[in-house]
């Protein structure tokens, strides 16, 4: 079994450009940014071996019958998925009330700026 540990992208810098919740120039968007946790996904490669990869939450997602989870950027800087049927996926174990807390955060921030 082989184990792949990646946390591909460090935190971003604050955006000098964000938009901002009060119109001004100098308040920038304040959500909250809780820890997202992690997600680890189980699942057999092509030749049959068993792999074990674990990424931040935010980087895998379910969709079309396939996880897809980002492994890393490539020499141009661009996010490198790795996308693996549902079929050869054993389980994925992710710290959900973190992952929701964070959905609920972003939908927040959403409704204070959309007139809904």
């Amino acid at each position: 079994m082989r184990i792949s540990e990646s946390d591909p992208e460090s935190e971003l810098e604050a955006d000098p450009g964000a938009e901002h919740i009060d119109g001004s120039d100098d308040a920038p968007v304040d959500l909250p940014d809780p820890e997202l946790g992690r997600a680890t996904i189980v699942y057999d490669e092509p030749d049959g071996e068993t792999t074990t990869h674990e990424v931040d939450n935010e980087h895998i997602v379910y969709f079309q019958d396939h996880w897809q989870l980002k492994t890393g950027t490539d020499s141009e800087d661009n996010d490198v998925i790795r996308r693996i049927p549902r079929q050869r996926v054993h389980y994925v174990e992710r710290s959900v009330e973190e992952f929701q807390d964070r959905v609920d955060a972003m939908i927040e921030g959403a409704r204070k700026r959309l007139p809904i």
